[in-house]
């Protein structure tokens, strides 16, 4: 497992514009540290170098299990249809139906190895010097920025609009 610093300040760009960042935070003016093409000497070599707040981004392995995925969903889209259906309709419609015997479309007994899915984090360390370190697997969920329909984050749409209102207001 690798070692990584706590973020004490996530980053306040959604994910959406979190994933566009590419060395550099047009936001915040700073240079964003992609901690994944480190390992760990070289990580602890430039947080010893670094005075001050140091902004970072690395990638955390989060497990999936697809066959579970596949189960959930079979069993949502078969409650689903079922519900839509009065019991009494649905007895004599499925006792004259014979369903025709297929191939599955995905064998889950070939499908029990989990498959990593990748999370990237980004966020500030305040002091680069006094950074907390910490194994990847045990990182606190990060507070997450929702976004409106166009992208935006709600907290530069919440100033967009109190921007407007004030210029609205000063026209009067």
């Amino acid at each position: 497992m690798a070692r990584v610093p706590r973020i004490d300040s996530p980053c306040p760009l959604s994910r959406a514009q979190q994933l566009r960042i590419d060395g550099h935070c047009g936001r915040c003016n700073k240079h964003v540290h992609a901690l994944d093409s480190l390992d760990e000497r070289q990580r602890r070599a430039l947080f010893a170098a670094a005075r001050g707040p140091l902004c970072v981004s690395y990638r955390v392995p989060a497990y999936r299990n697809p066959a579970m995925a596949v189960a959930m969903a079979a069993m949502i889209s078969v409650g689903t249809a079922a519900a839509g259906q009065d019991c009494d309709e649905a007895a004599p419609a499925l006792q004259s139906v014979q369903p025709a015997a297929q191939e599955p479309l995905i064998h889950l007994q070939d499908q029990t190895n989990d498959v990593p899915y990748d999370t990237i984090i980004v966020g500030g360390i305040s002091s680069a010097e006094d950074a907390q370190w910490i194994d990847d697997g045990s990182l606190p969920d990060l507070p997450m920025i929702s976004e409106t329909e166009d992208g935006q984050s709600i907290a530069a749409a919440d100033a967009a609009d109190s921007n407007s209102a004030q210029r609205h207001r000063k026209r009067r």
